[in-house]
C-alpha cells in the first residue's frame, strides 16, 4: 500500500498543480461535492468513513469509482471521487 500511495502522489504532482494528504476523507469528499477539488483518492482506510462523502459527490454530480475506473464497492483496494471533467484523467494517472 506504501509504495502504491507514494506512486500515486508522483503521478498526481506530475499532473496536478496541488496535492494534499490528510484525514479525515469526508471533509475531502466534501470539497470534491462542493468543486473546491478536483478530486480525492485512497487506497487503505477506513471504508465506513467513505459512504456518507461519496453520496454527497455522487448527488453533487461527480463520479466514484475505484483508481482503475470499476464501480466502487466497500470492498475495493482503492477509492477515487472526482469531478466529471477530470476523473477520465484521475484514473490514467493514477493507472500509471
Amino acid at each position: 500500500v506504501v509504495r502504491r500511495v507514494g506512486s500515486s502522489i508522483t503521478a498526481m504532482l506530475l499532473d496536478a498543480l496541488v496535492v494534499r494528504v490528510a484525514v479525515p476523507a469526508t471533509l475531502h469528499l466534501l470539497n470534491v461535492a462542493a468543486g473546491r477539488i478536483d478530486a480525492f483518492w485512497q487506497y487503505a482506510g477506513a471504508r465506513a468513513d467513505l459512504l456518507p462523502g461519496a453520496l454527497l459527490v455522487t448527488e453533487a454530480g461527480g463520479r466514484i469509482s475505484d483508481a482503475q475506473g470499476r464501480p466502487w464497492t466497500p470492498q475495493s483496494d482503492s477509492f477515487l471521487a472526482a469531478a466529471p471533467g477530470v476523473h477520465t484523467d484521475a484514473v490514467a494517472t493514477l493507472s500509471r
